[in-house]
């Protein structure tokens, strides 16, 4: 996992989210990774860049840059893709909001301006 501990499952729909908490209240004898969407081609169609930046939910939580790419991005990646997940995206960690605020400089300097915006989890912001 490259995110150590975690592992980030990105849901489009209500009905995805269904589905995962399904698979998430499965009877198992071990762990298993929740990677049954990571495949799932995105149902999202973007023309820009989109950025989305998650606060940690607690301490010891990473921060994380969710990144859309569109589709004129997308098509350059060799087939199979195993470099965006559901074909379209990317996802960093990072300790501090500091590190983000760096990444986000420096993406757009290389990307151009594109939206980003902060989430913040219930009660923390």
């Amino acid at each position: 996992m490259a995110l150590d501990r975690y592992y980030p499952v990105i849901l489009e729909t209500v009905a995805e989210a269904s589905e995962l908490e399904a698979f998430l209240c499965e009877d198992r004898q071990v762990l298993i990774a929740p990677s049954l969407l990571d495949r799932r081609p995105s149902a999202f169609l973007v023309g820009d860049l989109t950025l989305a930046r998650y606060a940690p939910p607690a301490a010891g939580w990473p921060w994380l840059v969710l990144c859309c790419w569109p589709l004129a991005y997308t098509r350059m990646v060799p087939v199979p893709n195993d470099y965006l997940a559901r074909g379209s995206y990317t996802i960093e960690a990072f300790a501090e909001a500091e590190e983000v605020d760096a990444f986000e400089q420096q993406f757009f300097a290389g990307y151009g301006p594109c939206a980003s915006r902060t989430i913040s989890p219930a009660g923390n912001g």
